[in-house]
């Protein structure tokens, strides 16, 4: 069934009223956490510089492999193969820890409740 004259009229007013189209995104008003940069430092200034610590002293854990091979990647090209994977997440996580410290502990302090 096709539309009548009026209906792309009403159509066409309804689209100046509300340009946006049904695939587009509403303007999002809190800012993307990725575009907040810590100290205002470069992405490889903060995440590709050699820690303090080594793998033997970490921790193992799972990742998904597709994460896994997009860090490989990521340390491979970006780091010059320089750092390890476990130094690239290490910084990630600082950073993370740091930018997000306050949130983490309202949200442990609210939720923790003690035994006794």
């Amino acid at each position: 069934m096709r539309g009548t004259s009026s209906d792309v009229d009403a159509f066409s007013k309804t689209q100046e009223k509300n340009p946006q189209t049904k695939n587009e995104k509403p303007a999002s008003k809190k800012e993307s956490p990725r575009k907040v940069k810590s100290d205002n430092l470069s992405y490889e200034t903060l995440f590709f510089r050699q820690g303090d610590t080594s793998a033997r002293e970490g921790k193992s854990v799972y990742i998904r492999s597709e994460y896994h091979q997009r860090i490989a990647r990521i340390v491979q090209v970006i780091g010059e193969d320089k750092i390890s994977i476990y130094t690239y997440l290490d910084n990630v996580l600082k950073a993370h820890f740091e930018q997000y410290k306050q949130e983490i502990a309202e949200s442990f302090q609210e939720k923790y409740k003690p035994i006794f």
